[in-house]
């Protein structure tokens, strides 16, 4: 097997460009993205407004999420615009750095060639989607050791990487985060997905058991 990552390696030390690669990772930081979070939960508890990225082809799946949501947690969540507005504006906020065009008095500082990532993925979990310590700026030149085509064993190797870090990062936000799904969500969540199939199934475009698989991964621990 040749592997085009094994010439990249021979001008670029692997155990380099990995360490250096984590490095450039920008991150919020830990008593912003603790505060934001403690906000969130209470959002989400109390109606306040939550977003989730839009599910399934042209997003026609999304109606099925909204309506869990409204059996387990009470709230109307709402699709994000664009799927990703609203990660976007949390991070600007809290980094006070922005991908995008400013202008010569904006607060923010500019960057280029980052990406914004859901770390721990789960974009149709209200909990997580605009979790700020569940989203980062990403350089771009990591793309090829954590994008969804990227495959082989270097590729496994950075993301067992990339992963230790960031729960090392916000291990008591994690571990929070599992306590709620224990206590609050898994017992109820059966009920719940009872109470959506009555309504949505019928009018579902798609794979419905699907929709459920998806469902019970969105809304597992971490």
């Amino acid at each position: 097997m040749k592997d085009a990552y094994d010439e990249l390696f021979k001008h670029y030390g692997k155990k380099n460009l990995f360490a250096d690669g984590l490095e450039a990772m920008i991150h919020v930081g830990h008593a912003k993205a603790s505060k934001q979070w403690e906000d969130l939960k209470h959002r989400l508890w109390n109606n306040g407004p939550v977003f989730i990225r839009g599910y399934g082809r042209d997003a026609k799946g999304t109606p099925a999420f909204q309506t869990l949501y409204r059996h387990l947690f009470n709230n109307e969540v709402q699709k994000d615009p664009n799927n990703n507005r609203h990660p976007a504006k949390l991070l600007e906020e809290l980094t006070g750095l922005s991908k995008r065009k400013l202008g010569k008095r904006s607060k923010y500082q500019p960057i280029r060639n980052y990406q914004i990532s859901h770390l721990f993925g789960r974009t149709k979990n209200p909990l997580l989607f605009t979790a700020a310590w569940n989203i980062a700026y990403v350089p771009k030149f990591l793309d090829p050791f954590t994008g969804h085509e990227a495959k082989g064993d270097h590729v496994d190797e950075f993301q067992k990487l990339f992963e230790a870090k960031n729960r090392e990062l916000f291990k008591d936000l994690i571990a929070d985060y599992n306590k709620l799904i224990r206590q609050e969500v898994t017992p109820r969540l059966e009920d719940a997905l009872k109470a959506t199939r009555k309504e949505e199934e019928p009018r579902y475009e798609g794979n419905y058991k699907l929709f459920e698989k998806s469902a019970r991964e969105e809304l597992a621990e971490l």
